[in-house]
Formats: structure tokens, sequence, C-alpha cells
């Protein structure tokens, strides 16, 4: 589990946390998340990007039955087409 924080970033792996300070205004970012991930980190719902995945319109990649979203692309995405209204 990730948590981003403006200052600082935490890392849990198993029972070990690493805490480690990050230049302001740079957010560390795991480029394939999983849709529960992503919903946190984009705000948008889980539904959202469900339908989006099965329809094409979110940058992802299927392994099994797990979909990962291109959080980068999906956000690029989204200020492309905020800019163009």
């Amino acid at each position: 589990m990730q948590v981003y924080d403006l200052n600082i970033a935490y890392k849990q792996h198993k029972s070990t946390r690493l805490i480690c300070k990050i230049k302001k205004g740079v957010m560390p970012m795991v480029p394939f998340q999983k849709i529960t991930e992503a919903c946190k980190t984009t705000g948008l719902s889980q539904y959202f990007l469900r339908q989006g995945c099965k329809d094409g319109t979110v940058p992802h990649i299927k392994s099994g039955g797990v979909y990962y979203i291109n959080v980068q692309a999906l956000l690029e995405q989204l200020g492309q087409k905020e800019q163009a209204n």
C-alpha cells in the first residue's frame, strides 16, 4: 500500500515501513495501478475506471482478470480534454 503526501512518501512493504523525504511538488507514482489504487490517486470512481477499461477510453493493460491503469497517461488524457473545453 502506498500513500502520498506533499512532502513525505510512505511505502509499506509487508511489516516494514520506509519513510523518505521528497522534493516539493514531485510525486512518486507507480505508472500502472490497479483500479482501486487508481481510484484513490485520481479521484475517479471505480465504476468509471472499469467502464473505461472495458470500452477502451482509459489507458490500461490487462493481466489475467486484473486491469492495470496507466495513471500518468490517463491524467494527461484528461488534461488534454480539459484544455480542449
